[in-house]
């Protein structure tokens, strides 16, 4: 690309030209020509130039003579007979047609001739050809065609200089005679007598010496002109022109870069100390031009309201081939040129532990811009600014906008009255909540941005070197690609990556990151690799920067090129080389990685580390070896830093560390023997400055902890440089406090850093009486951090090392827990159970080794008795009590309890027994895990029991219990709670609500998994409940944008119910399996996947979305075979919500297929439906129309027919009622079938047409058709029902 960015029309960057314009002013503000016709009319210009200035009013005579073309010196003689006159050789006369010297552009010996009589015709150099023997010898023609090269090139010079220097007088030149006598005394000579050659060139030096230094100190002329001028017209200069094609070349390259070439620095700009290579771009213009237009596309596609998604730029190459520098131009050019807000990460190869941080330090800069822009004093920043801050307040509630200031301090700058107090409630335990925070973060950081980029400015994020990013932030990255990219109004995103591709392979988690982006249609993306720089890359970057034509520097070029490769990094540092004189301030920078907050080197400037007394960072900056970057200082490349830390040896580096480290944490707390303080409360922090020094009054704290930098300096000095035994016990607590503070930013990776070093300090003293709690507090907090990494064998080795170590059994629970949460997150749930059960029967828990009917039965009348004893009524008021180890016990219940539920485990009401019995005994009521077992014991109530009131009991006093909770999270719990329990006694529509609340809370603290179900349930109930198909299809196509994002077992589930949907709809030309991303292709592909797997709850799902396609097609034989099928099943019995409709749906089935003579045992299975479905009606009262229903059609199989149609009325009223206008339809259609199966036609048909009405109004119109199609309606009785529709509604029944 350019050397430069353009500045005003002419492009030059460096100071304008002088006020009175030399002659070669006029064509800096033309076209650069860039081709032979544009070269061509510049020559023109110059002979005309010399014809006009002559002043000859006179003809002016043209050349007309076509020249021929030869391809041997010999036949120059053909050309004697030339006539001088004829050829209007003229001094002041002198027109030539340029396409006769543009023909020899590429000069070569074969075309020599050519040449020569075109310059003969223009009188340039005399007709030697009649003085010429033919019988020479080919030498001597050699060395004639080599002289007359050289004469005609210093002419040309000459007509340029007096061009040039605007008839100013010109410098003296030898005659063309006296250039002709000379060529003829050479071509007189012997054939070995090559003397002739030093006496030319004495006699030009003689002239020419000084016509270099003339030209430039007669200040008329650019130094590029001088160089020219006199490269032409002295033979003895120190590169004369050897080709025409060099000349063409130069004066292309001054026409093409005017404000390199023919505007000189002034003395001013001349007073840097050396010259710098690396600070302009070269070889890089289409991938310059790629990222722009991309940019561009983007605006325009939300200027035109396309619902594109947001784009992604992926820049790959080689360490230093100029990925970063490529991404920070184009956004420099974004930010200063078209109002984009730009942000910039970068990813450090010595702290990839310390990803999570980048992150959050990137979005923390974002607000900081705000900030910026509002105290600011341009007034379009200020009211963009403030409008940021409204559109940021309307996206967060109070819940969750002290969560952003906990991870972004600066909101505290852009919006006032945070309440941080409303975040106290955390889990009370820190080894929780890691892949909660994880989802947190992505919500958090999806709904920041999406609050910005519903406004008028367009955002970039840049992360650079994304190959040193952990496979966590990598997810984060993608998820929040995902949520802007699917919001169809925020389309202002343009997110750049880079990363190197010789270090990772197909197998690395970047490139599994990529994949799923480029899959996923609603990102757009764009992958650029950048190669090596070509020999004329470096070329150009040579000549320009040194203000050189190429020719010059193209021997530097080559050889450049050879001992780099062309890697652009090591080009630049060849031409740019490391001083010395600085190297220990290098070194120190170095020990912190590729960049270091500028107020840590202020502490550091207060230390004896760097010997000399302070840093010298302002000549590191001149010369471009660092970079300042708001609040940091960065080297300019992670290769500078590494080269400079490796040139240390292993001791001075080690010892190096060692002192900055014991140095840093002088200014923190980590040997005070104090519980940790709160980072606020001292230097615990380091302060982060946006801008000027202005802003170091704390305004904004950093991410980036003070104690946990100088903790990561003393890991890198190593335990063979501190041998010392204290000492090593000092600096693991050093790392213990570290790793908590880490875990309370939810940066799990560096809280495992941290443990895993703090561990090899107490290498050898593990379980020593001194260093015994120690040890214990840092490998929980090594398999807590594993968990959330999703590092299954890290947590079985810390948690092992406590369970099989000298502890007693009680401080070992938590290492239990964290193992058995290990075993159910990675599915093995015989495992997690059968260590679980084992755990709790040590801690005395009486859980039966054979979880039989009676055994299970027996324990539910014992927990039942037990309760009984106790008063419920003012729960509330109890203070909670609750001791660690009955924390940790009721944690490994649940944990049991979520891999029986998985598993349709036997233990499941067992240890919900036991936890109700415990926490009845210990009179703990106000934790998430005891509401938990309370809602599973109420759930059994109604499973094993068939006791419905029992069940609302307990389910009324799991509620209170979690309205009184004082726990941060209670999700799991409300999932329970609403999804399996409370929807039997709660309106189905309340329940639907209940579960979207229970969602948005799960987002908000975390809690993905639980919020992903709670929304599937809340969908369900929608579907079930009668509402609207075409907002159940909208529904469908929000939720699954969050669900497909987070959970693939909800997606298929989810999948299943949209099949029926569309059956239902009509819909024939929507694929819902497309969302599985080709996974699968249809339900009998999910359901060998489920087999394959075991996973019964999705083999589950499958028969009931099969039982429910054959039930709304009529096809009764099928949707029998699919429901006998589901009532194999264990699962499909425990109480769900699908139950239910299975249930009434199959006592319909049943019914009608005795009615049409398939069994008599299938009026005996009619009637257990009915018995059941009659006994939940006193319950559950909206399944009133149900049980009405299914009485109906036991009726109309006994051949009762007005009870039956007494029943069918008193179900379709009941339906109305409750607003089920499906069910409504789906008694009119069975009345239908009933009155048309004992002949009563038209009561039949008034039946289906009032069923065809409400299947319309509820928007199932293949339904509909079904019934226009097999009832044979007309127009008639379809716009009657419209009529009938309308009459209804304005009497108010519908």
């Amino acid at each position: 690309c350019c050397s430069e960015e353009p500045n005003d029309a002419t492009g030059v960057e460096s100071d304008a030209p002088p006020s009175v314009s030399p002659p070669y002013a006029r064509y800096e503000h033309e076209s650069p020509p860039s081709s032979d016709s544009s070269f061509g009319v510049a020559l023109e210009e110059i002979f005309s130039e010399q014809a006009d200035g002559a002043n000859q009013v006179g003809e002016m005579k043209t050349l007309t003579r076509e020249v021929s073309q030869t391809s041997n010196i010999s036949d120059w003689g053909t050309q004697s007979d030339i006539n001088n006159e004829q050829l209007g050789r003229s001094k002041g006369n002198i027109r030539i047609p340029v396409s006769n010297v543009m023909h020899f552009r590429t000069i070569d010996q074969d075309n020599m001739c050519n040449l020569h009589c075109t310059l003969i015709s223009a009188g340039i150099v005399g007709d030697q050809s009649n003085d010429v023997s033919t019988s020479q010898s080919s030498k001597v023609s050699h060395t004639q065609s080599v002289c007359s090269l050289s004469a005609g090139i210093r002419i040309l010079g000459k007509l340029i200089h007096t061009v040039f220097s605007n008839d100013a007088q010109p410098l003296p030149i030898e005659s063309p005679d006296a250039i002709s006598s000379e060529v003829d005394d050479a071509g007189s000579t012997s054939d070995s007598d090559t003397s002739f050659l030093p006496r030319v060139s004495k006699y030009r030096r003689s002239n020419d010496s000084a016509l270099f230094s003339s030209l430039v100190d007669s200040g008329h002329y650019p130094i590029a002109i001088c160089r020219l001028l006199s490269d032409m017209m002295d033979a003895e200069a120190d590169a004369p022109f050897a080709t025409f094609d060099e000349v063409i070349h130069d004066i292309e390259q001054m026409s093409l870069h005017p404000e390199i070439f023919l505007h000189d620095l002034d003395a001013a700009s001349c007073s840097s100390p050396s010259l710098l290579f690396g600070e302009r771009y070269y070889g890089r213009a289409s991938e310059v031009t790629k990222m722009l237009e991309i940019s561009t596309r983007l605006e325009q596609l939300a200027q035109n309201g396309s619902d594109q998604g947001s784009m992604e730029t992926v820049l790959s190459g080689s360490a230093g081939s100029g990925k970063t520098h490529l991404a920070r131009r184009v956004g420099n050019f974004l930010s200063q040129g078209a109002g984009w807000i730009v942000l910039e990460a970068k990813f450090d190869r010595c702290t990839d532990h310390q990803s999570l941080e980048v992150i959050i330090l990137l979005f923390d800069k974002l607000i900081s811009r705000l900030v910026d822009m509002m105290r600011g004093s341009i007034q379009e920043d200020v009211d963009y600014s403030e409008r940021a801050a409204q559109s940021i307040s309307n996206a967060f509630d109070s819940e969750t906008l002290p969560a952003l200031a906990n991870f972004a301090p600066s909101i505290h700058n852009l919006i006032d009255g945070i309440d941080d107090n409303s975040n106290r409630d955390k889990k009370h335990s820190p080894y929780f909540g890691g892949e909660s925070s994880h989802w947190k973060l992505i919500v958090l950081i999806s709904r920041l941005l999406g609050a910005l980029l519903k406004l008028d400015r367009f955002i970039m994020i840049c992360c650079d070197d994304l190959q040193w990013c952990d496979s966590q932030i990598l997810t984060l990255i993608n998820e929040t690609i995902f949520s802007i990219a699917h919001d169809g109004e925020r389309r202002r995103l343009l997110f750049v990556g880079t990363y190197r591709h010789n270090e990772i392979d197909d197998s690395s988690p970047l490139m599994a990151n990529l994949s799923h982006l480029q899959r996923n249609k609603s990102v757009n993306v764009t992958e650029l690799n950048l190669s090596s720089l070509t020999i004329n890359d470096i070329s150009e970057m040579v000549s320009n920067e040194m203000r050189l034509p190429r020719r010059l520097v193209s021997d530097l070029a080559h050889v450049v090129h050879k001992k780099t490769s062309g890697h652009a990094l090591f080009v630049v540092e060849l031409l740019n080389s490391l001083l010395v004189a600085i190297l220990r301030t290098l070194s120190v920078l170095s020990c912190f990685g590729f960049k270091t907050e500028i107020s840590l080197l202020r502490l550091l400037q207060e230390s004896s580390i760097l010997l000399g007394g302070g840093f010298n960072l302002e000549s590191l900056v001149e010369e471009g070896i660092l970079e300042i970057s708001g609040s940091v200082i960065v080297f300019t490349h992670d290769l500078v830093q590494k080269h400079v830390y490796e040139i240390l040896s292993k001791h001075q580096r080690q010892k190096l560390h060692c002192d900055i480290g014991t140095f840093l944490a002088t200014k923190t707390n980590l040997d005070s023997s104090l519980a940790y303080k709160p980072i606020d409360d001292g230097m615990e922090q380091l302060y982060i400055c946006h801008g000027d020094d202005t802003e170091d009054d704390g305004s904004s704290n950093s991410v980036l902890s003070l104690a946990g930098i100088a903790t990561s300096q003393i890991n890198k000095a190593g335990l063979e440089f501190i041998s010392d035994r204290t000492r090593r016990i000092r600096f693991a607590g050093w790392n213990m406090r570290s790793a908590n503070e880490s875990r309370e930013k939810s940066n799990f990776h560096a809280a495992l850093y941290y443990c895993k070093n703090g561990l090899s300090f107490l290498s050898d003293n593990l379980w020593h009486i001194e260093t015994c709690q120690l040890s214990l507090e840092l490998h929980e907090a090594a398999a807590s951090a594993s968990i959330a990494v999703g590092n299954a064998e890290g947590v079985a080795q810390y948690a092992n090392a406590i369970i099989d170590g000298p502890l007693e059994f009680e401080k070992s629970l938590v290492a239990q827990n964290l193992l058995i949460r290990s075993l159910e997150t990675q599915g093995l749930y015989t495992e997690c159970i059968a260590r679980g059960l084992a755990v709790l029967r040590q801690l005395n828990f009486d859980i039966p080794t054979a979880p039989t009917p009676e055994v299970v039965l027996q324990a539910m009348a014992q927990t039942t008795n037990i309760a009984s004893q106790y008063n419920f009524d003012h729960i509330s008021d109890r203070p909670e009590v609750i001791h660690q180890k009955q924390r940790n016990a009721l944690r490994i219940i649940d944990s049991v309890a979520v891999a029986c539920y998985l598993s349709t485990s036997p233990y499941l009401p067992l240890v919900a027994c036991s936890t109700v019995i415990y926490s009845l005994q210990h009179g703990i009521f106000h934790c998430e895990e005891s509401v938990s077992s309370f809602v599973i014991f109420g759930y059994f109530k109604v499973y094993l029991k068939q006791n419905l009131d029992e069940g609302h009991k307990w389910g009324k006093l799991a509620h209170r219990m979690l309205e009184t909770s004082r726990g941060y999270a209670s999700v799991r719990a409300r999932m329970y709670l609403y999804g399996f329990l409370l929807f039997w006694f709660i309106p189905i529509k309340e329940s639907c609500l209940r579960l979207y609340e229970t969602y948005a809370i799960g987002m908000r603290c975390g809690d993905v998994g639980s919020a992903m179900y709670s929304l599937f349930f809340a969908w369900v109930c929608q579907f079930y409940g009668g509402e609207k198909l075409s907002i159940v299809k909208a529904n469908y196509k929000e939720y699954m944008k969050s669900i497909a994002k987070y959970s693939e077992d909800v997606s298929k589930k989810l999948v299943l119910r949209k099949v029926n949907l569309n059956e239902l709809m009509g819909i024939s030309d929507d694929n819902p399996y497309s969302v599985l991303e080709g996974a699968f292709w249809d339900i009998d592909g999910l359901l060998f996947d489920a087999k394959s797997k075991g996973d019964i709850h999705l083999i589950e799902a499958v028969n009931m979305s099969k039982f429910l396609s054959a039930f709304w097609r009529g096809d009764f034989l099928k949707a029998m075979e699919f429901s006998n099928e589901l009532m194999s099943l264990p699962s499909s019995k425990m109480p769900k919500l699908h139950l239910i409709y299975h249930t009434f749906y199959r006592g319909i089935v049943a019914f009608r297929l005795f009615r049409e003579g398939n069994g008599v045992s299938l009026l005996k299975d009619g009637e257990d439906v009915l018995s059941t479905v009659k006994a939940w009606s006193e319950t559950c009262k909206w399944t009133e129309n149900k049980a009405l229903l299914i009485e109906a059609e036991y009726l109309a199989s006994k051949c009762k027919r007005n009870l039956a149609k007494e029943k069918y009325e008193a179900s379709i009223q009941s339906a109305r009622d409750h607003g089920f206008l499906h069910e409504q339809g789906l008694a009119y259609e069975c009345m239908g079938k009933y009155f048309s199966s004992i002949i009563e036609l038209p009561e039949g048909r008034r039946c289906f047409r009032e069923a065809h009405r409400c299947y319309m109004q509820w928007g199932a119109l293949g339904k509909a058709e079904q019934i226009h199609r097999e009832q044979g309606l007309d127009v008639t009785d379809v716009n009657g029902n419209q009529s009938v529709s309308k009459h209804e509604r304005e009497e108010g029944l519908v």
